[in-house]
């Protein structure tokens, strides 16, 4: 599969996830299984991503653990202003 092929692919399933009529309902049911999962985690650190174009968005479920304990943190990508690199 070459480049353009690749990006049509991928605009394509984007779309599709976009376009799912029970999108929202799915998105209530992960968030609600992520928490009770979260319950159990001995973790203090969990890496996380910022969601776009229709993604599943963890983060409410995650905001919601990280403030039941002082100690535990979320991860996120940041990108650095100069340099454009990933940390």
């Amino acid at each position: 599969m070459d480049t353009s092929e690749r990006d049509a692919a991928r605009r394509k399933l984007i779309q599709e996830r976009l376009d799912l009529p029970d999108r929202m309902q799915r998105s209530n049911r992960l968030q609600e299984s992520l928490r009770v999962w979260l319950l159990r985690r001995p973790e203090l650190r969990i890496g996380a991503y910022w969601p776009i174009k229709g993604e599943f968005d963890p983060l409410p479920s995650l905001y919601r653990w990280a403030e039941s304990n002082p100690q535990r943190r979320i991860g996120l990508p940041v990108v650095h202003r100069e340099t454009k690199l990933l940390s």
